[in-house]
């Protein structure tokens, strides 16, 4: 039916389309494309965005206020979803701003509403209660019962983040009575969703399971999707929480099929999200892979990096670590531009899990210390807050007291003096629990530093095991054999021990290299990004006995340290990809300087392939390992484009900007 209805509406927009968009026919446009975007809100976000703001350019156009409020109503949630607070509120005000001028109290309901979920999200619980309880006041004062029920429900939301569940069930039962009384059963359905939710966080699993089985039970009777995939999703995240993968899975499943009929993005992503908590390997891949791409096209910014978190986490259990590195960076860019410390916290973690599992300890270190200098920044700020909290509290009770001994003064003395000490001990209580509270965090503090050198001991302790137990016995042999050689008198005896001796302290000096590069690629380094390559595929024909050419045109290619790296190791996923799949007896490597960018060309003459089906698998991040190269490269406004045909090999040919200052310097 909503599909009938949008084409209907597409049908009347494309009749509208060689109309003026002034007068009439202008605030007909608007009416369509706002209805339109109304239409395809949760199927397509992206869709209803732009058929909004098409809706505002003319609404603009032809002084349409009522289509220029709604317009802006429309905005203000994808705004404030993509993290766009800022943006979000100016929206709101320009329709609170309108609706005042219209007197359009059933928009302003909504715009107090959203100014209401605006600062609940900001925990700026005052302000949105205040918001609310004006829109509630509206509702009473124009017997708008439905909008009533929807702002009671987003009153007990706010009582939500305080952990205030008695509360947050008061709001929702009234919300449920509002609706029952004009018969409204779609919000019923989502009364009784949330009151489920409400016995959830308590663990009341029974009581949850009931209440969304009632709305279950409404919803398919309404014949209502939406509600109806919402209540299977709370059940299977009931059944998750109760470790029961079985039902989980089997209502998550149904969600999910009613998600698709409806197109609603946010419901399949999570539905996909509990689904994968029960795969394991590349079936819990593909499913948190899908997760994440709903909640990008829908913008949902804290579900990207928990998505990007788990997705990362899967990869490592893989063994896939170069694919793990980069979801955890992308969720880590994201954690950081909407402010979500703790997310951050826990990808640093899993870097330095993942740099340990690849005995990079150096850089699980480096990660370790991030993780623990931003737990101290929370952990402080935390601190803050609650001393804060607890000082206006404090503040509060003591002019309560203050003013309740200035009542008492007239009262018997002995009343008054048992009062007093009564509130001096509550005081000092009071006191005890902040110092306590200090003693606590203080502790933590220092248990935190504590951890983050046994890190660094484990370190030195693993660097010192290779030492002692490869190179030191390598040369403790060496030093037992010449020794030896006092002993032996035969020029053929001694020969052969002097050879032994060599090959033992070529062993340690190669062992000592090995280490050296481990730790850091001197090469790279010391010499730069042209002699590392060239050394590179000195030993990539030796160990591969393939003939390696290596060309460079001889101009300056500055680069900074993150760049450099990341050529080098695109270079090395390239030749490794050779050794695996082209059969090649050749390869040949250039750098050139085109402009202000570098230019690598990675070329070899084997069987080569089809780079149709290497774009197929990239796409779904399989094959050639190539698509974490493309994806670093890309964050690095660089590039990596293949061409290749079958029996005519392969080039390979990498690009990325230099710096631009450095390199005017040298050019100079």
């Amino acid at each position: 039916m909503a599909n009938d209805k949008t084409k209907s509406l597409e049908k009347e927009l494309r009749a509208l389309g060689n109309k003026s968009d002034k007068g009439a026919s202008g605030r007909k446009k608007v009416d369509v494309l706002n209805e339109l975007a109304d239409q395809v809100r949760h199927s397509d976000p992206s869709q209803a965005e732009i058929y909004t703001r098409k809706a505002l350019a003319i609404a603009k156009r032809c002084r349409y206020k009522r289509g220029i409020e709604i317009s802006y109503l429309d905005l203000v949630w994808p705004s404030f979803i993509r993290g766009y607070v800022k943006k979000a509120l100016s929206y709101a005000n320009k329709a609170l701003r309108i609706s005042y001028e219209i007197d359009d109290k059933r928009s302003r309901v909504t715009v107090l509403k959203y100014f209401g979920i605006i600062y609940g999200e900001q925990c700026n619980y005052d302000k949105a209660l205040e918001n609310l309880f004006n829109a509630l006041q509206i509702c009473e004062e124009t017997n708008n019962d439905k909008a009533k029920a929807h702002i009671l429900m987003e009153i007990g939301n706010v009582y939500y983040p305080q952990n205030d569940y008695a509360k947050q069930l008061e709001y929702y039962l009234r919300a449920l009575k509002a609706s029952e009384s004009i018969g409204d059963r779609d919000g019923m359905a989502l009364c009784h969703n949330n009151i489920g939710l409400v016995y959830g966080l308590q663990n009341c699993y029974k009581k949850a399971l009931d209440a969304f089985h009632a709305a279950l039970k409404i919803s398919q009777e309404i014949n209502h999707k939406g509600t109806t995939a919402t209540a299977y999703l709370n059940i299977a995240s009931i059944y998750e929480l109760q470790k029961k993968p079985k039902l989980a899975v089997k209502h998550a499943s149904k969600a999910l099929k009613l998600a698709e009929k409806i197109r609603d993005k946010a419901i399949k992503a999570k539905a996909c999200s509990i689904i994968a908590a029960f795969k394991k390997g590349g079936r819990a891949l593909d499913y948190h892979l899908k997760t994440l791409r709903m909640l990008e096209e829908i913008g949902m910014k804290e579900g990207i990096v928990v998505s990007c978190l788990r997705i990362g986490s899967t990869n490592k259990e893989l063994g896939k670590y170069d694919s793990a590195r980069v979801y955890l960076q992308k969720g880590l860019k994201v954690a950081q531009e909407i402010g979500a410390k703790q997310r951050e916290i826990e990808i640093y973690e899993a870097f330095s899990d993942l740099c340990e599992i690849q005995s990079d300890y150096e850089q699980a270190l480096t990660y370790y210390r991030k993780k623990a200098d931003l737990e101290k920044e929370v952990l402080t700020a935390e601190l803050d807050k609650q001393i804060g909290e607890m000082k206006v509290k404090y503040e509060t009770e003591r002019k309560e007291k203050a003013a309740e001994i200035y009542r008492l003064r007239n009262v018997d003395l002995r009343k008054e003096i048992r009062e007093r000490k009564r509130i001096e001990t509550e005081l000092k209580k009071h006191r005890d629990h902040l110092e306590k509270l200090v003693q606590d965090r203080t502790a933590q503090l220092r248990s935190l530093a504590h951890e983050l050198s046994l890190v660094e001991e484990r370190q030195r302790r693993a660097i010192a095991t290779y030492l002692h137990d490869e190179i030191s016995q390598k040369l403790a042999l060496a030093a037992f054999k010449l020794d030896a050689l006092e002993k032996v008198k035969s020029a053929a005896k001694v020969k052969k021990a002097h050879q032994e001796v060599k090959s033992i302290i070529d062993q340690a000096a190669q062992l000592a290299r090995t280490l050296t590069f481990e730790i850091s690629p001197p090469v790279l380094y010391e010499f730069g990004l042209e002699a590392a390559i060239e050394w590179l595929i000195r030993q990539f024909g030796k160990q591969h006995r393939i003939l390696c050419k290596f060309k460079d045109d001889g101009k300056p290619k500055p680069l900074n340290d993150d760049t450099r790296i990341l050529l080098f190791q695109s270079v090395r996923e390239l030749l490794a990809n050779i050794s695996k799949h082209a059969h090649a007896s050749s390869v040949t490597v250039s750098t050139t300087k085109d402009d202000n960018t570098i230019c690598i060309k990675v070329k070899d003459d084997g069987i080569g392939f089809d780079t149709q089906v290497l774009n197929e698998k990239i796409v779904h991040n399989e094959g050639f390992g190539l698509f974490n190269v493309m994806e670093r490269l890309q964050h690095m406004k660089g590039q990596l484009e293949i061409i290749s045909k079958e029996g005519r090999g392969t080039s390979a040919i990498i690009t990325a900007p230099l710096q631009a200052d450095q390199m005017t310097k040298k050019e100079r």
